[in-house]
């Protein structure tokens, strides 16, 4: 059988990316051994230096991809290989609109930059479902001005994610001074003007966000959880809880799913969505095309035997296979937030939790003497995270309940 040759895009740190390759190429060999790719890599590490004793061959670095010069420099690189590519992917966030951008630019096959952008611009993603599913009210400028607004609203980076940016507003002079500076245009799509923002109505409910995979056009898994907190809490220091919902309620999400997956016509791959859950229905808050961050993996392979960054990958390379085995019927995780933009640096003292949950298979906890501080908003670094799987949805969320009040860390 041929080598395929695959262009991977993403802006993990290098050692993050070589452990998901090794660990994709791992599960392969068990389940198709035949099957051969020779990877073309570029890879954007935030304001990050290249790597030394690259183990790939054909590898493309950068610091920072948020301009169209740097993109087309990436773009030149690419074309200077002279492949034509079997398949390609991307396996983070902000790698998608890289792929969408370095396809159209290109002519290769693939996801496009118009399309990318419905799954990275967050006005552009709630205007492509149309009327077509729930979801909350946008302003625009002349809303504000002319007091169609009610308040509070929620105002938000366009194209950014962990909450980075979202702030909440009560009053329209607050909301004015602070957007004196924006633009609101919704009929341009500003692909990397990192000001740009959108206004929302604010929606007081609970969030839920569901987690699957789609190949050639059918969703051929999902599963919903329910937040206890809010990511927007979580970026203002919180800890932010999940456990999945309801028999009753996955099948509203699966039916919710396929509705947005029509609309926005999803890609190969793993898709993570969030959605309100308000007077027993969904209403869309955003979409990603790329698996759930926090403990969302992990808890799913315990529960039902399913990598999501492995089926992810295969996905996008055209291979379904896997089987759900149903080790537990619920599961959850916590995570605790590392400070961001403290003054001072702060230390790990003492970390403190007596209390062991049955339903606990997995605790990520800091080091004594590890400073605490972060520069952003980040769910792989936490101040703890751990997750929970059992059989008894009431058993396990008063465990999660309970350790959230014994889990301390003195700084």
């Amino acid at each position: 059988m041929p080598v395929k040759k695959v262009l991977v895009v993403s802006t993990y740190r290098y050692e993050s990316l070589t452990s998901i390759l090794d660990d994709f190429e791992s599960s392969l060999k068990k389940e198709l051994p035949n099957e051969k790719f020779e990877y073309y890599i570029i890879n954007v590490i935030y304001h990050g230096e290249k790597p030394k004793d690259l183990k790939y061959k054909y590898y493309i670095h950068s610091s920072d991809c948020n301009n169209l010069e740097e993109l087309e420099r990436i773009a030149k690189e690419v074309k200077k290989w002279n492949i034509t590519f079997d398949y390609s992917f991307q396996i983070s966030e902000y790698a998608v609109e890289i792929l969408g951008y370095i396809n159209s630019k290109l002519n290769f096959k693939g996801i496009s930059f118009d399309d990318a952008q419905k799954f990275r611009d967050k006005v552009k993603m709630k205007i492509s479902l149309g009327d077509y599913i729930k979801k909350p009210i946008l302003y625009n400028f002349d809303d504000i001005k002319n007091d169609y607004v009610n308040y509070p609203v929620i105002v938000k980076p366009r194209s950014f994610a962990s909450s980075w940016g979202v702030k909440k507003f009560s009053n329209k002079i607050d909301l004015l001074e602070y957007l004196k500076i924006k633009n609101f245009d919704y009929t341009k799509l500003c692909k990397f003007d990192l000001d740009d923002v959108e206004v929302e109505e604010y929606i007081d409910a609970p969030i839920c966000h569901i987690d699957g995979l789609v190949f050639n056009g059918s969703i051929i898994f999902s599963v919903a959880s329910e937040y206890i907190g809010t990511c927007f809490d979580y970026a203002n220091g919180k800890p932010l809880c999940s456990i999945k919902c309801s028999d009753e309620r996955q099948k509203k999400a699966s039916e919710f799913a396929d509705k947005v997956k029509e609309k926005l016509k999803l890609p190969n791959g793993a898709f993570h969505l969030e959605a309100f859950w308000h007077n027993n229905e969904f209403i869309f808050l955003e979409i990603a095309i790329r698996f759930g961050g926090a403990e969302v993996v992990p808890t799913i392979e315990k529960a039902y035997g399913i990598n999501l960054v492995n089926e992810h990958i295969k996905c996008q390379l055209g291979i379904k296979q896997f089987n759900i085995v149903n080790n537990f019927k619920y599961f959850g995780w916590i995570a605790f937030p590392r400070p961001v933009d403290l003054k001072n640096d702060l230390y790990v003292k003492n970390i403190k939790f007596d209390y062991k949950p049955k339903s606990l298979f997995l605790q990520k906890v800091p080091l004594v003497g590890e400073k605490i501080n972060a520069g952003f908003v980040e769910y792989s670094k936490t101040l703890g995270s751990f997750a929970f799987v059992s059989n008894n949805r009431d058993e396990l969320m008063g465990e999660i309940k309970r350790f959230l009040k014994e889990y301390k860390i003195e700084y």
